[in-house]
């Protein structure tokens, strides 16, 4: 009696085993036998979980029965139904081997011959496009599964996946354009065998900790054989030579550890490395390798104490108790154990992420509790590792909108209280499963497991899962920085704007933004004028200034197209604006009327308009005034008007209304006299006395937040 792998249990299911094969291996007499020995022989593969054997005898009934149908015997229309039953065996034995393009091509077979006899066959086909990338056709399918299966018993468990996978194709695409400016290295067979690695843990930024059975040869095991000669999965570790080369050193706490008879599955320390915890594998009275907790005391330098078992409320019996990471309460100083559990009670269906307080009294773990569905979902919730600096969890998860398979999600809090989880994004997550994701302490280089393609593989490229590395590209460091000064008689002061009178605002400039743009920050500048604001790589911004009783400066800044660090400089001059009129040379209007000349318009938008375009917190009056000729109450009228013709004119080049006040002053304000002191008649003076003014009478509010941009 042999006893085979379910791989997919094993690769996803922490190692779960229920025995160890790695690669088919069939019965060549069988194998050879007609074509019902043949089928049979893969029923029965298939039922002990052992989907590559499966694959084989299947694909091999296929070929032979393919040949009886080109016959057109009497019996054809058996033969069909025959053959496309076991297309849709052979489609699900790929599948649960996890040769995704394989089962995808035979579900589309089985679909197209036998949609109402097989319509799962339509949900698994979708399911396999969404794994190879097609979020459109995959979408399109589901869409339409969804309307079909409605009267079978599990309709209703269907329509939640359906959910889901739609979901998970509609954000696909934003998630595959979000891509993380990093490299993806693949460790070579010094780590990565022909079998599945698991749990990477870095110790440190050269060495890692990881999970192997060590093995790239087809191992089946006899129950009738010594347990001796089965490899078991241990920890190991490897020294990173670059970000390129990895050499295995030796395995981690030899005796203690990896003992014969146990499976190691994955483990983490507690926040002094005083303490390891981890998961291992014994087989119950059934046979079957159940995974339990365990810790064990460090003694001296790298020498451990025997391991010892958690309590029987973390270890439930006859359920899986594994992927410990350790968080830590800082206002009850006490550590908090996270693990993965697949216990009924509690439950939000699947695997869930579960923890426990450690209580000091007691000087023992507390009952176990759910982590909530802010995390846990109906579906399987896989490896978290847990950051107390930052109270961040990075786990993988089957439930949340993703690319595929599971998907690395990072999420912030502890206990039961955690942020929406957030798809961290590609390449880290594709269409295939990812699962195990660590960083490494400086925060910029890390490891994860995935099967995608390029994995050491056995059968299929995505059939078993392979460590991989990553470190982000060299990052650019963008900023902008300089000094704010007042600005007196065009030279620069030697003192600066004090702080409470300045503020410094950085804007983010973006069409996707409603309205635009968006604050990032405003602050004021230290005591001595100095400000510094962080940029990122490809934006656009407004960086403004802006103080009482100061004109408003914008800077624009883009950093698009930049790939080295760089800090732009830039210094503020602020100008004081004066309460005082300011008259306006070279406005005129047609002769005793109010209508602006060509000529006065050209002199309005360098003057008025380019102010309030620049500052559009200002709010200014246009006074206009007139020489003595006429009449009190005429003078008075075409002040007025000219003014108000002033205002019409800045409106329809787009300065709002509330900003702008028309002020007729007619004769009362002359700046020069009329009459000479003979009494005869002055010209220049009242050349003079014609004129236009305006002046800033305040601000604007709720617009100090506005940027126009030219």
């Amino acid at each position: 009696m042999f006893l085979v792998i379910d791989i997919k249990k094993f690769i996803i299911f922490l190692a779960v085993l229920t025995g160890f094969v790695t690669n088919a291996q069939v019965d060549e007499k069988i194998y050879n036998s007609k074509a019902k020995v043949v089928r049979k022989a893969g029923d029965k593969a298939f039922k002990k979980g052992d989907f590559f054997g499966a694959t084989a005898y299947y694909h091999k009934f296929l070929v032979e029965n393919d040949t009886l149908l080109q016959k057109k015997g009497m019996f054809v229309g058996r033969l069909q139904n025959l053959h496309v039953k076991y297309q849709y065996k052979l489609a699900e034995a790929y599948r649960l081997s996890r040769d995704y393009m394989k089962s995808e091509k035979l579900y589309m077979l089985v679909f197209q011959a036998k949609p109402k006899k097989y319509p799962k066959s339509q949900f698994y086909l979708a399911q396999m496009q969404m794994m190879n990338g097609k979020y459109e056709k995959a979408k399109e399918n589901f869409m339409q599964f969804k309307k079909v299966y409605k009267d079978a018993s599990d309709s209703s468990f269907f329509r939640k996946m359906v959910k889901l996978y739609v979901a998970s194709c509609e954000s696909a695409p934003t998630i595959l354009k979000d891509t993380l400016d990093l490299k993806i290295h693949h460790p070579d067979t010094s780590i990565n065998k022909s079998h599945v690695e698991l749990s990477p843990l870095p110790l440190n930024d050269s060495i890692l900790l990881y999970s192997s059975l060590r093995s790239d040869t087809v191992v089946y095991v006899n129950l009738e054989d010594s347990v001796s000669i089965v490899p078991h999965r241990k920890f190991y570790t490897a020294k990173k030579e670059n970000d390129s080369t990895w050499v295995m050193q030796s395995e981690f706490a030899e005796g203690w550890f990896n003992v014969e008879g146990t499976e190691n599955g994955n483990g983490c320390f507690n926040r002094d490395s005083s303490i390891f915890y981890f998961s291992r594998g014994i087989r119950n009275a059934r046979g079957q390798l159940i995974f339990h907790l365990y810790f064990s005391y460090r003694e001296i330098g790298e020498t451990w104490g025997e391991p010892i078992k958690m309590n029987n409320e973390i270890n439930a019996k006859n359920f899986h108790s594994t992927q410990p990471t350790m968080g830590y309460d800082f206002k009850k100083q006490v550590p908090i154990i996270y693990f993965v559990s697949n216990r009924v009670e509690g439950s939000k269906g699947g695997w869930d992420i579960w923890y426990s307080e450690f209580d000091p009294k007691k000087n023992d773990w507390k009952s176990p509790k759910n982590g909530g569905n802010k995390i846990n979902t109906a579906l399987n919730e896989m490896s978290p590792r847990y950051n107390v600096d930052n109270k961040t969890m990075y786990f993988s998860s089957e439930g949340w909108p993703g690319l595929g398979g599971f998907d690395v999600f990072k999420t912030v809090g502890e206990l039961k209280d955690w942020s929406e989880p957030k798809n961290i994004g590609y390449p880290i997550n594709t269409g295939v499963d990812e699962l195990y994701f660590s960083k490494e302490k400086n925060g910029d280089a890390g490891y994860f497991v995935s099967n995608r393609k390029g994995s050491v593989s056995l059968k299929n490229p995505t059939c078993c899962d392979d460590i991989y590395y990553f470190k982000e590209n060299d990052f650019v460091h963008l900023g902008v920085t300089g000094k704010t000064f007042e600005l007196k008689e065009s030279k620069k002061n030697i003192d600066t704007l004090t702080t409470s009178s300045i503020t410094l605002s950085l804007v983010l400039l973006d069409d996707s933004i409603e309205g635009g743009e968006l604050v990032i920050k405003t602050i004021l500048p230290e005591e001595n004028g100095d400000y510094f604001f962080e940029l990122e790589k490809g934006k656009e911004y407004a960086l403004k200034a802006n103080a009482e009783n100061f004109f408003l400066q914008t800077f624009s800044i883009s950093t698009k197209n930049i790939e080295k660090s760089d800090t732009i400089e830039k210094d503020f001059f602020m100008k004081r604006f004066s309460l005082k009129p300011v008259v306006v040379k070279n406005i005129y209007y047609e002769y005793d009327k109010f209508s602006l000349l060509d000529s006065s318009k050209t002199v309005i938008d360098t003057t008025m308009l380019k102010i309030l375009t620049d500052n559009p917190d200002i709010k200014i009056e246009i006074g206009s005034h007139t020489d003595s000729r006429g009449s009190d109450a005429y003078n008075q009228r075409l002040s007025q008007q000219r003014a108000q013709s002033v205002v019409n004119y800045l409106v329809g080049k787009g300065i709002p209304r509330k900003r702008l006040v028309a002020k007729g002053y007619g004769e009362s304000k002359p700046i020069a006299p009329n009459d000479n002191k003979d009494g005869s008649d002055n010209p220049e003076g009242r050349q003079l006395n014609r004129r236009t003014e305006f002046r800033i009478i305040g601000k604007i509010e709720g617009v100090s937040e506005i940027i126009y941009t030219k």
